[in-house]
């Protein structure tokens, strides 16, 4: 065979090798890559949810622990108070705690 002659088979055979390597790559290759995408935002968004509830219940664990610090607070204003009606003996238990824990009572009100 004559080099030209060789020379245009190669080249007639590498374009056949290229269109088919293009077949190949538009259907089986390109749709296996949509899918592909497809399953990562999937997997973004779900991971995405997962932390922020985790975040929601770790601020809710949070104030949970809060209001028990509060509810703590209540029993212990709870002892201190009298059993009968001892108002003034009840203020002045009022004035103490305020006083003990840094705070100020703004307002105190009685019903009898």
């Amino acid at each position: 065979m004559k080099p030209s002659t060789k020379r245009v088979l190669s080249i007639g055979l590498s374009g056949l090798f290229l269109i088919a390597v293009l077949i190949v790559y538009g259907n089986f290759i390109r749709p296996e890559l949509v899918k592909i995408e497809k399953k990562r935002a999937a997997v973004l968004s779900k991971e995405a949810l997962f932390n922020n509830q985790k975040t929601a219940v770790l601020g809710v664990q949070k104030l949970i622990s809060q209001f028990q610090s509060v509810s703590r607070l209540q029993e212990t204003v709870s002892l201190a108070m009298p059993l009968d009606e001892n108002v003034t003996q009840a203020l002045n238990q009022l004035q103490a705690i305020g006083k003990n824990s840094q705070a100020s009572v703004v307002s105190f009100a009685i019903h009898p």
